[in-house]
């Protein structure tokens, strides 16, 4: 039986969100940094996201070929640990029904 976040599709407020996102605008403000010679390591720390991300927003077709490249090694399986991905798996659900009460009891 799925986990009622499972099915609800319920959206975490950003703050309590472990992913983070860029928005259109830090993407715009990304770009216009970087062309006046602003590093990316520093871009990188200034909006709390990895020196990749940086790079995959400023040249998108690195983005494409490292897409690409994964899906010719995925074919051979090595991406895939089913104990691994359980484990994950459950850490995120416990992660958002604890952010879900919690949100319920402040309201």
């Amino acid at each position: 039986m799925p986990y009622k976040i499972d099915t609800q599709h319920i959206k975490l407020p950003k703050e309590l969100d472990r992913r983070r996102k860029l928005t259109d605008d830090d993407r715009a403000e990304i770009f216009h940094y970087w062309s006046e010679w602003q590093s990316i390591r520093q871009l990188a720390r200034d909006y709390n996201v990895s020196r990749r991300t940086i790079e995959f927003e400023i040249y998108p077709e690195r983005l494409a070929k490292c897409k690409e490249q994964y899906k010719e090694r995925r074919l051979d399986g090595r991406y895939y640990d089913k104990d691994e991905h359980r484990e994950a798996m459950q850490k995120t659900r416990l992660h958002r029904k604890e952010n879900l009460t919690a949100k319920k009891d402040a309201d």
